[in-house]
């Protein structure tokens, strides 16, 4: 696992200003930036030749190849379609790891609410 390691889940047109962000950033933040989408060709393109970024190929029903990018990282940001959210926050808790999403809270969100708070009491104890 990259100590710091982001994934980008999602290289659609909305992502370009976190991804250049990030990546920008990436030297004197200690950060490895992996941009994960269906189509690894709007990775690439979204990463370009820096050496911080990674394109990987992401699809949330590939569970074992999602499992494994999620696991590779410290934290996930969700750029992919809000009904997606809920799956990849899912695995995200399941996994420990720190979810982000810029997309407003739907129920099915705040139904894992409780259980991530749970998972963040039982870590500081």
């Amino acid at each position: 696992m990259a100590e710091n390691q982001i994934l980008v889940a999602g290289a659609g047109r909305s992502s370009a200003s976190l991804i250049d962000y990030l990546l920008k950033n990436a030297s004197q933040n200690g950060w490895r930036v992996a941009v994960g989408d269906m189509d690894i060709n709007a990775a690439k393109a979204k990463i370009q030749n820096s050496s911080a970024g990674e394109a990987i190929e992401f699809n949330l029903e590939d569970v074992p190849s999602s499992l494994s990018a999620i696991r590779s990282s410290r934290v996930v940001v969700s750029l992919l379609p809000p009904f997606l959210h809920p799956k990849i926050a899912a695995l995200c808790l399941q996994e420990n790891k720190h979810f982000v999403s810029a997309s407003y809270v739907a129920n099915e969100m705040k139904q894992l609410d409780e259980q991530a708070k749970k998972k963040e009491s039982d870590f500081f104890k």
